[in-house]
Formats: structure tokens, C-alpha cells, sequence
């Protein structure tokens, strides 16, 4: 009996972690955004040295997380603008930190919203980014 509580009690933690991993909304979340930004960094930049980005550009980053990826985007378009989406709360609010100076001046917007309904206009962004994003 004892093992089988152990299971649940493993199997519960398990699924509330991968949650916070999917969908950041609490300050084990938190935590989770912080750590994938800093774990990303490097993939995000090998991946961005491979493509072409104008400093017009406008650029789409999906699944935004705590926006360290949009900040990368804003400085390579230095004179586009960058959007990035994410279905967290959690996330938009920390990518809104993040890139308090782009929104500010109006070059960066973080939305919160679901890559299945996208609230953009098709053919509106010259490039759009996901990073680490296919197994959400």
C-alpha cells in the first residue's frame, strides 16, 4: 500500500512540474521561465546565426516565455519591431519585464495568446521564431 501512495504522490508531482513547465502560472513557474531562458540562450543564438534578420524586420516570437529571445530580436531589428505570444500569464508578465525599455518605446509588444488563433494579420511578420517551443 505504502508504494502505490508513493507512485501517486510521484506521478502528481511529476504532472504538476510538467504543467509548470507547459503553462508557467506559479513561482515554481517562475522559476521554470528563468531556467529555460538561461538554458536557451545558447541554442537561440546558433539558431539566429543562421538566418538572415533585417534591421527592419518585423518579427513574431512564439511561445515568448520570459522574453529573452524577443530582447535578442529587438537588438538584431534595430529599427523593426518585435512581437512575441505566449498562452502563460506568467510568461507574458515576465516577458513584459524583460523587454520593459522595447515596449516603452513602442518596438516591442508582448500578447498573450495561443499559436492556434493568432491575433495577427497573415503575411504581417517577416520572420517568426519559436524556440524550444514543439514539445508545448
Amino acid at each position: 500500500m505504502k508504494s502505490g501512495v508513493f507512485l501517486i504522490v510521484v506521478f502528481g508531482l511529476t504532472l504538476y512540474l510538467v504543467r509548470q513547465c507547459r503553462k508557467p502560472h506559479s513561482w515554481v513557474g517562475r522559476f521554470f521561465l528563468w531556467e529555460m531562458g538561461a538554458r536557451h540562450s545558447e541554442l537561440t543564438d546558433w539558431g539566429l546565426s543562421h538566418v538572415v534578420i533585417k534591421s527592419d524586420f518585423k518579427i513574431l516570437d512564439v511561445g515568448c516565455g520570459g522574453g529573452k529571445t524577443v530582447a535578442k530580436l529587438a537588438q538584431m531589428a534595430a529599427t523593426g519591431s518585435v512581437s512575441g505570444l505566449d498562452y502563460s500569464r506568467a510568461s507574458v508578465a515576465a516577458s513584459l519585464r524583460t523587454n520593459r525599455e522595447g515596449v516603452a518605446s513602442g518596438r516591442v509588444a508582448i500578447h498573450h495568446g495561443a499559436v492556434s488563433s493568432l491575433p495577427f494579420p497573415n503575411r504581417h511578420f517577416d520572420l517568426v521564431t519559436a524556440v524550444e517551443t514543439h514539445y508545448y
